[in-house]
Order: C-alpha cells, then structure tokens, then sequence
C-alpha cells in the first residue's frame, strides 16, 4: 500500500514533504527502503524506522519531525489527493478560531475477482463540519454525530498537543477518540467543497468493536478516565468555565456517543431478541462503573 501511495505522489508531483513512520520489519521493510530509493529526488520525504510502534505512537513520533506549519495523517491504504491539500491551509490561514479544515471524500471497496483491483462500489465518506460558537457546543455536536476529524489538516502545535496523552491509553478506540474530540474543542472544522480524500474500505480497516466488549475490556475504564480528564481540562481552558463544569458536559457528550452507537447496535443485532437481552444488558451496565447509576435511555 505504502509504496502504491508514494507512486501515486510522485506522479501527482506532490509539492509538500511526507514524513513516514514505518513500523513494518522483514520483507516489508526492505521493499518499503527499495521504493524510497527509486523515488529519490520525485519527493520530499523524511522516513523513521518506529519498530514495535502502533500507528497513534507513530503518529506522536512523526510530528516531531514536521517542520511545517500545517500536517495532516493519512493511513498507507488511502489517498489524499495533492490539490486538495493547498485550499485547506489558505482556509485555515485566513481563519485563526479554525482548528481544522478538510475537502469532500469517498469510500470505496475493491471486488474480490481480477485480483482485488477492480473497484466495486464508492459512496461519499462522512467528515465533521463544526462551527458552532463554544468549545462545548462543537463537543456535544461532535459526539451526537460522531466521524473522524484526524484526516483533515490542523496546525502542527495542536496536532502535538492531541497527541500527548496517548501513551496513557490502554484501549485502541480511545486513541482515536481522544485526539479527535480535543480537535473539535480547540477550534472550529470546516468542509470545504473540494476533492480531498479517498479512503478504500476492507478487512484489515480498524473498525471500533462490538460495544458490548468495548464497554466490558479490562483496558476500557482506565482508558475513558484518561479519556474524560484530558477533555475537559481543555474544555475548560478554552470555554473559561469551571473544571467540575467540563468534566459534566463531556459525561453527556460520551453518553450521547454510546447511546447512539449502542442503540444502533442493539436494534441491528437483537431487534427480535426480546426483553431478555434488554435486560442482560442493563445488568451488565450495572456493574461499569460509568454506567452504575445512570442507564442509557434506549434501555429503559
């Protein structure tokens, strides 16, 4: 994927650096160093070897390296497109209370025939656009309706700063979360109506997992308090609100957070599983500490 990638910005003669955290070893590594070799002199890249690292730690490691004013991620199997990227840092130049800005970008999944090359289907990819007023709106509107902010370009300071708690998280999906909803607090995003991003959607694709494991992992409380202190030590700080205050509207952001994903969860898999699972689960919730005195609504 990677080496596809550089490929296809040399080609596009991409005009910005890339800096590469890889943490493949063997046979990858070595073909991964035989592309950087041939590429030599088409692109400006900064490559770190990251052995053993996952891809939030690469991530932290890498903007170390960024000398640029802006930075923006994007995974190996997925494409930012060239031009997309020159609108996004005007924007944001040009508008100092955005934290983030992004185009327009689109999902697509490869058939299984022909080698896996043939493209079958491609939908529009969801990105957020917040621009409400307050710190705490923008959280709360981003939690309803979540999607991934970590694709668009942010300032590389608060890139740094969203990323400096991640190794206190134990649990994978916090590590998207965390850094994502710190985005949404420091300023507002915006779409703009440009081709951005194509994103390819299979297997290997980190997907969040069932909620009822997530909730139940031993690794998920510790994770959510890191998760929960972090998010509203900032809102506060930005809203100039009280610490007990933000640590409240981040309990009801995380709650509207679970009880749509959890409801939209429920309703696919056990619509027709009676009352019995209804109350499996809310005895369940019973014994999560978060959830001890406050049961969703969707299980009322």
């Amino acid at each position: 994927h990677l080496v596809k990638l550089l490929h296809y910005y040399a080609q596009t003669h991409c005009p910005f650096p890339i800096c590469i955290g890889d943490s493949s070893e063997g046979p990858h590594l070595e073909k991964t160093k035989k592309a950087l070799s041939l590429l030599e002199g088409r692109l400006k890249i900064i490559y770190r070897e990251y052995p053993r690292l996952n891809d939030s730690q690469c991530i932290r490691e890498l903007i170390r390296s960024v000398q640029t004013p802006y930075a923006v991620f994007v995974a190996d199997d997925d494409f930012l497109i060239s031009q997309g990227l020159e609108p996004c840092v005007r924007f944001l130049e040009k508008n100092p209370d955005y934290s983030a800005a992004h185009g327009l970008a689109v999902i697509y999944n490869l058939a299984a025939r022909n080698g896996g090359n043939q493209i079958r289907e491609v939908g529009k990819y969801r990105q957020p656009q917040l621009e409400e007023a307050t710190a705490q709106e923008r959280l709360l509107a981003h939690m309803r309706h979540y999607s991934v902010t970590l694709f668009s370009v942010h300032r590389r300071e608060d890139w740094q700063k969203m990323y400096a708690a991640i190794e206190l998280l134990k649990d994978k999906s916090f590590t998207e979360i965390l850094p994502a909803c710190l985005s949404a607090i420091k300023g507002k995003i915006k779409e703009l109506n440009c081709f951005y991003l194509v994103r390819q959607n299979h297997e290997g694709r980190y997907l969040l997992p069932d909620y009822y494991d997530w909730v139940t992992h031993p690794d998920w409380f510790s994770s959510y308090c890191v998760f929960r202190d972090c998010v509203a030590k900032e809102l506060a700080q930005k809203d100039n609100i009280r610490l007990d205050q933000a640590q409240q509207i981040v309990k009801q952001a995380f709650w509207s957070y679970l009880a749509r994903g959890m409801s939209w969860e429920f309703n696919a898999k056990y619509a027709h599983g009676g009352n019995g699972i209804r109350e499996k689960t809310k005895r369940l919730l019973k014994r999560i500490p978060l959830f001890k005195d406050h049961l969703l609504p969707t299980f009322r």
